[in-house]
């Protein structure tokens, strides 16, 4: 009899908790209607553009297939912030000279842009499998989920280019050491500017970490315009005969010039650089007399004796030739010609 008394008692709080089960499924399966798909303003209210990317999917087969069409919305509304975004900054870095081929501007646009996180892209039910006679599917896009994804690779990048930024305050003196990090850390940058670009397009804007970045570059970019208006450089060429001493030295002064940098004559004083060189003309009749000219020499910091590295200037352009060789050569080397190649030769020891 005790034995029956117990068993219905647990009888009767396994079917009170089964009730309570059922009950609470029932409710939540009861839930408030969802707004309908025409209704923007409450749908805004619930994910604001601010905090979510949004974007509807329809379909008169299937639910799968509006979800799939709104899914595939979202993405490629990402992409396309992603695509605007990145064509600013790889504009900028062609007004900069940093990018000078506009096809290659444009293919890396192309390549970056994408959107590798669609599995952050989630969909809330449907408010009608029937709405107008069509599926509606509406997909969601988190901002904060998909930002912290896509600073991962950002802060990889910033880890080296932050060191590199660092360091450049200790090398102000050593400009070939300060070349060398000024070149490491615009390669790091323009790793990191397309994963910037990617979290401003999702974010809406750019992040306090980015806007930090930003400003150690710009403090970096003043410290290498500092750098390049502070030196002084001596032109110092060897008189030869045949050639008019202060004409030549007037044009690869007014070369260096216009590369920034400020020439302090042939007197070499301590700090400044030094271009030291040699001409040689040699003569040769082809059809004619024709003269070459060749510099050598080395170039380096006045105060030390060691040099940089040692140069040699020998063009085929650097030849005169006709009834007045000598003349034609004088026309032929223009401040043009010695920008470019004194670029090309300090370009690894200045920051350029």
């Amino acid at each position: 009899m005790r034995y029956t008394i117990y068993s219905s008692l647990i009888l009767l709080m396994l079917l009170f908790l089964t009730a309570c089960s059922l009950g609470g499924y029932h409710q939540s399966a009861t839930q408030e209607k969802l707004p309908d798909p025409d209704d923007k303003a409450a749908w805004n209210a619930r994910f604001p553009t601010r905090t979510y990317i949004t974007a509807w999917g329809v379909s008169n087969q299937s639910a799968q297939l509006a979800e799939q069409n709104a899914k595939a919305t979202v993405a490629a509304a990402v992409r396309s912030s992603i695509e605007s975004e990145l064509t600013s900054v790889m504009h900028s870095e062609s007004l900069d000279g940093s990018i000078r081929d506009y096809q290659k501007l444009e293919s890396i646009t192309k390549s970056r842009t994408r959107f590798d996180h669609a599995e952050l892209i989630r969909t809330v039910p449907p408010t009608a499998h029937d709405h107008k006679g069509e599926f509606w599917v509406l997909a969601i896009l988190s901002r904060r989920e998909a930002v912290e994804e896509l600073l991962i690779p950002y802060n990889e990048e910033a880890v080296t280019f932050r060191f590199l930024a660092a360091r450049l305050d200790s090398l102000e003196n050593d400009p070939p050491a300060f070349t060398s990090t000024w070149n490491n850390l615009k390669t790091s940058r323009r790793k990191m500017l397309p994963h910037a670009a990617e979290v401003r397009a999702v974010a809406g804007g750019k992040l306090p970490e980015i806007v930090r970045d930003d400003q150690l570059f710009h403090k970096a970019e003043t410290s290498r315009l500092v750098l390049l208006s502070e030196l002084e450089i001596a032109v110092m060429l060897d008189d030869h005969p045949e050639l008019n001493h202060d004409e030549l030295v007037s044009r690869i002064s007014t070369a260096l010039t216009s590369l920034g940098l400020s020439v302090a004559g042939e007197t070499c004083r301590p700090g400044a650089l030094r271009i030291q060189m040699t001409p040689e003309l040699k003569w040769t009749n082809v059809m004619g007399r024709v003269v070459q000219l060749e510099l050598t020499g080395e170039m380096g910091q006045c105060d030390q004796a060691e040099p940089w590295n040692v140069l040699r200037i020998n063009d085929r352009r650097m030849r005169g030739e006709g009834r007045r060789p000598l003349e034609d050569l004088y026309e032929r080397l223009d401040a043009e010609f010695f920008e470019e190649y004194f670029f090309s030769l300090l370009d690894p020891y200045l920051p350029f």
